[in-house]
C-alpha cells in the first residue's frame, strides 16, 4: 500500500517512461485500485476546508453560544472527538454495527437460506446501508477553515477505510459527521458536547463519590449524585442527586455546570434517600426539585386555558379545577413563575398573596419602563 500521493504519482512516472507500451487508462486503473484504503491526508498545518448547509450551520452557530464555545476549530474538535465513534458518518465502525444488526435479526428469524445468499442479501442491505450515508448531499455555502487538533489528526489518520468512503477527503468526512450532528435532538447534542462530564458523573454514581460542581455563575455545591436524567419534554439533561450543604435534593442542569471534581468522600445513598428524591421528581419535576411545594390557585380566562392547553414547556399539572376558571396548583412557586408570567392578564394569581404580590410588582416595573 502506498502511503501518500507522491509515492503515487512517482509510480505512474515510472511505468510511463520504462513501459511505452502500457496505456494510460490501464495504469490509472491500477494506480486507483492501489490507492484504496489509504489513510486520510492531513496538512502539515492541520488545517481543513469544511462546507456546511445553511441548516448545520446555525446549528453549530447556536450550539457555540449555548455551550459558551467561542472558538468554532475548538468546538468541531470537540464534536469528531465525543462522537465519531457513535456517527453512522464514521461508515467504517456503523456498517459493522448494522451488518451485526441484520445477522442478529436473521438468526432470530432462523431464516432456511443457504450460506451464499445469506451473505449476499447482508451484503447488499449493507451495502445500501453505504451509499444512503455517501449519497447524503445537503446543499452548502458556508466555509470555514478548521484547524484539527492532535488527538483528532492522529485518529483520522489511521482511518484508511473511511478514507476510501470519502474519496480521502477528510474535509468530506467531517462535513457529513457535522451535518448529522445538527440533525440531532438539542439533547442528544448536549450528551456529545458534554460527553467527558456524562462520564464522569456516571463514574462516580458507580463508584459511589461526591462531586464538587462549580457553576458558570461561580456557585459551588457538593452533591451526593444519584442519576442524570431528561426532563419531562426530553430537551434538556439534569444532574439530580442530594445536596450535602443544604441537606436537600437537587438537580442541575448540565448546561450549566463549569467544573466538575471528584472528590475521595463515599457518597452512599439510603433506600430511603433515592425514595424522596424519586417522590420530589414525581412531585414537583426535574428542574423545580429545590425548595418547598405550596398550593397555588390561578384564575384562567378563555384564552389563558387554551394557552395552558397548549404551552407545554415547563408547564404545571393542576390538582383540580373549581368554579370552572380556576386551577389548583401544588408546586414549587418558582415553577408558576417561569410558566405564568408570559400570560400577563389571562392568569391571575388568586393565593399565596406573596406570590400574587410578586406579579403585580413585576408587571408594574416592566409598565414603568414602556409607560412613556
Amino acid at each position: 500500500k502506498f502511503k501518500n500521493k507522491y509515492q503515487i504519482t512517482i509510480l505512474f512516472l515510472f511505468v510511463l517512461l520504462y513501459n511505452r507500451k502500457c496505456r494510460l487508462s490501464v495504469i490509472f486503473v491500477h494506480i486507483l485500485q492501489r490507492r484504496r484504503f489509504m489513510p486520510f491526508f492531513i496538512n502539515e498545518d492541520q488545517r481543513i476546508s469544511i462546507n456546511l448547509s445553511d441548516f448545520a450551520n446555525y446549528i453549530i452557530e447556536t450550539d457555540m453560544v449555548t455551550f459558551g464555545k467561542d472558538k468554532i476549530s475548538t468546538f468541531i474538535n470537540i464534536i469528531i472527538k465525543n462522537f465519531k465513534d457513535e456517527a453512522k458518518s464514521t461508515i467504517s465502525t456503523s456498517s459493522e454495527a448494522y451488518r451485526a444488526e441484520i445477522e442478529e435479526i436473521l438468526c432470530k428469524k432462523d431464516i432456511n437460506i443457504d450460506s451464499k445468499e445469506y451473505k449476499r442479501i447482508v451484503d447488499s442491505l449493507v451495502e445500501h446501508y453505504i451509499e444512503n450515508i455517501v449519497r447524503h448531499n445537503d446543499k452548502k455555502g458556508n466555509t470555514y477553515k478548521v484547524r484539527l487538533n492532535k488527538e483528532n489528526s492522529e485518529y483520522l489518520t489511521r482511518k484508511s477505510l473511511d478514507s476510501d468512503y470519502y474519496d480521502n477527503s477528510i474535509g468530506a468526512y467531517v462535513n457529513a459527521l457535522l451535518e448529522e450532528y445538527s440533525r440531532l435532538s438539542y439533547k442528544e447534542r448536549e450528551a456529545i458536547v458534554y460527553k467527558d462530564n456524562f462520564e464522569l458523573i456516571n463514574n462516580a454514581i458507580r463508584d459511589k463519590k461526591i462531586l464538587k460542581i462549580d457553576f458558570v455563575w461561580g456557585k459551588t455545591k457538593k452533591i451526593k449524585p444519584y442519576k442524570l436524567s431528561a426532563d419531562r419534554q426530553q430537551m434538556y439533561y439534569y444532574l439530580v442527586g442530594y445536596d450535602k450543604d443544604s441537606k436537600e435534593n437537587v438537580s442541575c442542569r448540565v448546561n450549566y455546570i463549569k467544573k466538575i471534581t471528584c472528590l475521595k468522600e463515599n457518597s452512599s445513598l439510603t433506600l430511603e434517600d433515592k425514595k424522596s428524591i424519586e417522590r420530589d421528581l414525581s412531585e414537583k419535576g426535574i428542574q423545580f426539585m429545590t425548595g418547598v411545594a405550596s398550593e397555588v390557585k390561578i384564575r384562567l380566562t378563555d384564552r389563558g386555558k387554551d394557552m395552558y392547553n397548549r404551552i407545554l414547556h415547563l408547564r404545571p399539572l393542576f390538582r383540580e379545577i373549581i368554579d370552572e376558571d380556576i386551577y389548583i396548583f401544588n408546586c414549587n412557586c418558582m415553577q408558576i413563575e417561569f410558566y405564568f408570567l408570559k400570560f400577563g392578564k389571562e392568569a391571575e394569581i388568586i393565593s399565596p398573596l406573596e406570590l400574587r404580590e410578586k406579579f403585580k410588582n413585576t408587571y408594574l416595573e416592566a409598565y414603568e419602563l414602556y409607560k412613556d
